[in-house]
């Protein structure tokens, strides 16, 4: 009654009201649905993470081979990731990249893994170029740690 005095309308069409509060509702169920979806944790069935040993050791040897892959690549950065994270708290990645050795790696192979609850050893044998000579191997012995289904290197020195 208000506006009809002002605009000189004196009927409203109930139809594009009702419509636009229909759609108002449909859309606001939608959204909820769609947060609801988003609330749920998802399932991954590619790789289900099994707290077996031999599940750790293959975790184990295959992040110990990875790391590996990426210092023979001269790739400090991603052989950075694989520090365990109280590692990383400690050794920052400029330490890091001043502290590993340039030693020309050309080859690693993950001989064994042990494990003993949730901490590991690994045995790996790497191939690398001495400046006077080439083709030395050496077993180099690391520490890693399962974390939450996840191996991770310790950096021990």
């Amino acid at each position: 009654m208000f506006l009809e005095h002002f605009t000189g309308f004196t009927h409203f069409p109930r139809v594009s009201v009702a419509v636009s509060r229909h759609g108002c509702r449909a859309l606001t169920t939608l959204a909820l649905v769609a947060l609801a979806a988003c609330a749920t944790p998802a399932i991954v069935t590619d790789k289900p993470v099994a707290n077996t040993l031999e599940a750790r050791k293959a975790r184990v040897e295959e992040r110990s081979q990875a790391r590996w892959d990426a210092l023979i690549k001269n790739d400090l950065n991603a052989a950075y990731a694989f520090l365990s994270p109280g590692s990383r708290q400690v050794l920052t990645l400029d330490n890091y990249k001043s502290r590993v050795r340039r030693i020309a790696f050309r080859e690693a192979k993950v001989e064994t893994v042990t494990c003993d609850g949730d901490a590991c050893k690994t045995r790996v044998l790497a191939t690398y170029d001495h400046r006077l000579m080439k083709g030395l191997t050496a077993t180099i012995s690391e520490a890693w740690i399962v974390e939450g289904g996840q191996a991770w290197y310790v950096n021990v020195d």
